[in-house]
Order: C-alpha cells, then sequence, then structure tokens
C-alpha cells in the first residue's frame, strides 16, 4: 500500500497539497497520452474529484455527464458542470498509485495563483487513509 507523506510550509494556510498528474481515460497512463502534471489540494468537504476549466481540454478528454454543484458559501449555484473520465495518478518518491475516477470540471479558479488545479474529493478519499498532523504540519495519504 503506497503512503504518501508531505510536510507542507503552512499546513493550516495552504491544507494538505500533493502532486499528481492527470492521464485522459480510465486506465493507466500510456506513453503517447498527454498528460499534466500539478498540484492538487485535498478537500474533504467536497463529494468529487474537481478539475480546473480547460484541463479536459487540454487532455483531449469528451464529458461523460454532468452534475450540478453548489459552491461551499452557497452563494454561487453552478448549472451543468461536465464530467470526465480521467486517470489520476499520485507519483511520489519510489512509489505510485493511479485509478481512473470521474472528476468534474469546474469554471471558477481552483487556487487564485494557479499552481492547484485539482481539487481530491471524498470519491478518492474514500479508499485511502488521510491522516492529518496539524501540530508537526505534516499529513500522509495511504491506499
Amino acid at each position: 500500500m503506497p503512503s504518501f507523506v508531505s510536510k507542507v510550509t503552512d499546513l493550516e494556510t495552504l491544507g494538505p497539497l500533493i502532486g499528481v498528474t492527470l492521464w485522459p481515460g480510465p486506465d493507466a497512463r500510456s506513453e503517447l497520452s498527454p498528460c499534466i502534471d500539478t498540484i492538487a489540494q485535498i478537500d474533504t468537504s467536497s463529494p468529487y474529484t474537481l478539475i480546473q476549466e480547460g484541463l479536459a481540454t487540454a487532455l483531449g478528454l469528451e464529458p461523460v455527464q454532468t452534475v450540478k454543484l453548489l459552491t461551499v458559501t452557497g452563494m454561487v449555484r453552478v448549472r451543468g458542470c461536465y464530467v470526465y473520465r480521467l486517470t489520476l495518478e499520485f507519483p511520489q518518491h519510489d512509489a505510485s498509485y493511479a485509478f481512473g475516477i470521474f472528476a468534474v470540471e469546474v469554471p471558477w479558479m481552483v487556487d487564485e495563483d494557479n499552481r492547484v488545479k485539482c481539487r481530491i474529493g471524498r470519491d478518492v478519499l474514500q479508499f485511502g487513509r488521510l491522516l492529518y498532523n496539524g501540530k508537526d504540519n505534516i499529513f500522509s495519504l495511504s491506499f
């Protein structure tokens, strides 16, 4: 079971951040497939994994369905966000873990400084163990 441990500069402010790679399709990557390496934020408040608008196009994905979302504040309602099938990979150190997921593409900025292009929701976290140690400023994610 791969385990990914990360020490974050400011876990309280930034939350748990982890490097991920996004690949088209539900299966593991292929050498010819486009991919996107990015930073993901773990978001236990989200039922879905979210990707930044434009990533699905960059990966050549076609939507498989739509869902309606409501922002955390409840102030902005979003109608008909597209859902895409893709592979989410956690390429950390000597281990790597990848699996097919359904991700929702959102039209608002996932992160204002544009480093974070993915938020990992409970749809993925249900398969792992997330340990959050705020006192030591570290977290770990195991699958």
